[in-house]
């Protein structure tokens, strides 16, 4: 096993195991419209200062459970830009009628030039839930572009997101995967398995 698989397969395991952790349904959604944040210093009380950071929109909330080797400032960047682009999305999901409540946990690892290379996404049940996180929020995160490796390793995040109709996510009944069905792949060595559990042993 190379040094980069190596890293690559540890990283993907600590990330794994911290993300249930983080999960909290319910609770951890905002209350509110618009473009609400929530850190673990901006107020919350001790059940919603599981995530690093979330922010809300009308129709979805993307939070943060951890990040490795990205500042504050890039990490919650990272995430508003992902809350924008579900929101978007989901309004037009919403505007044909095609849009329902799920939610999502990813991992995502940065690959040698900043783009997205380890990637795994684990869904809520249901082929409509499926249809939903595949144009708004897959897409969206396998795009994100982060800033390049260093010498300490590939920057990487895990987050969870839910979303639903506006009156849903406002409510808080748009919660967070219990046992969810796996969906993605990541085609970065050392694919990243569901949260919470054991890691795949990569090749030698």
């Amino acid at each position: 096993m190379t040094l980069g698989v190596r890293a690559a397969v540890a990283l993907v395991a600590a990330l794994a195991l911290a993300t249930p952790a983080a999960c909290s349904p319910k609770r951890d959604v905002v209350a509110g419209g618009g473009r609400d944040v929530l850190g673990a210093d901006g107020g919350a009380g001790p059940a919603q200062a599981t995530y690093e950071y979330a922010a809300k929109r009308p129709r979805g909330v993307v939070a943060l459970a951890e990040a490795r080797r990205l500042s504050a400032a890039e990490a919650r960047q990272i995430v508003d830009h992902l809350a924008d682009a579900l929101d978007g999305c989901a309004r037009d999901l919403e505007q044909r009628g095609t849009l329902v409540e799920g939610a999502a946990r990813i991992i995502m690892i940065a690959g040698p030039h900043g783009n997205v290379e380890g990637f795994k996404v684990t869904l809520t049940p249901g082929n409509d839930v499926a249809a939903n996180a595949l144009l708004c929020v897959v897409a969206p995160a396998r795009a994100v572009l982060f800033p390049p490796p260093t010498a300490a390793g590939p920057p990487a995040m895990a987050i969870e997101i839910t979303w639903g109709p506006s009156g849903a996510v406002a409510s808080g009944s748009a919660s967070a995967p219990a046992s969810a069905s796996a969906s993605g792949s990541a085609p970065a060595p050392g694919s990243a398995p569901a949260p919470g559990s054991a890691p795949a042993s990569a090749p030698a």
